[in-house]
């Protein structure tokens, strides 16, 4: 699939709104600002807000911020705004083609649910900090393994990565890609989410909010938006292998460039966090 040049955007990774009281958080959106006006077409800031406490609050404040900086996009897009037909209708379709797949796997999860994953992965970095042991550290409960019907998307392709500025951010992509390709996500939870897939036969899944902002570049087009450059930060990389991973497994193109920031944050003793 091709797009006209007109459509090309400076668009931001989906970003959380719940981190708009960190001054250092609005460095990607200052840099896509100046990036876009270098290169004379539009702005889209994107947010990750689906399940995300106070949402509304910290969306207020963030564009108050903007404004007040100057740089205000042209477009804002919010994964908040998708609604559920919309949602269940791109799922569908993905079953159809394949792309993702009801399969009876293994699950390993604790009693609350927020740890959950497919049983042969490889745990990232993040997730470990979650268990404690063979327990999980948020409800203090065993971690399980069951075998049950699920949603799992089919095995991700090896991406080449886009040019991606700077250097040592392109090797720890590619990195994170290469442990990606083959590697399949598992999409549905087993407690309540905002969106929910309901099948002929009665089977019901509840989907993971996450799987609904990695499909943003597709959501983006329906817009008639590509982003054509995508400003990210330097501590959700793995995150942004998972987007252009799934986003090449469903046949949207990808960005051609890659920004990758250090958020500098003051912190209180006025030490600086990078």
């Amino acid at each position: 699939m091709r797009y006209d040049s007109s459509l090309a955007t400076v668009s931001t990774i989906p970003l959380s709104p719940t981190h708009a009281n960190e001054l250092g958080f609005y460095s990607l959106f200052v840099f896509a600002n100046k990036l876009s006006k270098s290169l004379q077409i539009p702005t889209v800031y994107c947010l990750n807000s689906l399940g995300k406490p106070k949402a509304e609050e910290a969306m207020v404040r963030l564009r108050d911020v903007t404004r007040l900086l100057c740089i205000e996009p042209t477009s804002w897009w919010n994964d908040s705004s998708l609604k559920s037909p919309l949602i269940s209708n791109k799922a569908y379709n993905l079953l159809e083609r394949g792309l993702v797949q009801k399969r009876v796997c293994t699950i390993k999860r604790c009693r609350c649910g927020t740890v959950e994953y497919l049983a042969d992965v490889i745990l990232h970095k993040t997730r470990k900090t979650l268990i404690h042991g063979t327990n999980a550290r948020c409800c203090n409960s065993e971690i399980i393994s069951r075998s049950e019907s699920v949603l799992i998307t089919a095995p991700l392709p090896y991406v080449e990565i886009p040019d991606m500025y700077p250097a040592w951010a392109s090797v720890e992509l590619t990195a994170v890609l290469k442990i990606l390709a083959g590697c399949q996500l598992l999409l549905s939870r087993s407690t309540a989410r905002m969106f929910q897939l309901h099948l002929s036969n009665e089977d019901s899944w509840e989907l993971d909010s996450d799987f609904i902002w990695w499909l943003f570049m597709d959501w983006l087009q329906n817009e008639h938006t590509y982003p054509e450059h995508l400003v990210v930060g330097a501590s959700v990389i793995r995150q942004t292998g998972i987007l252009l991973a799934l986003t090449s497994l469903i046949g949207i193109p990808l960005p051609k460039k890659i920004y990758c920031l250090l958020i500098i944050t003051v912190m209180h003793g006025n030490s600086i966090c990078l």
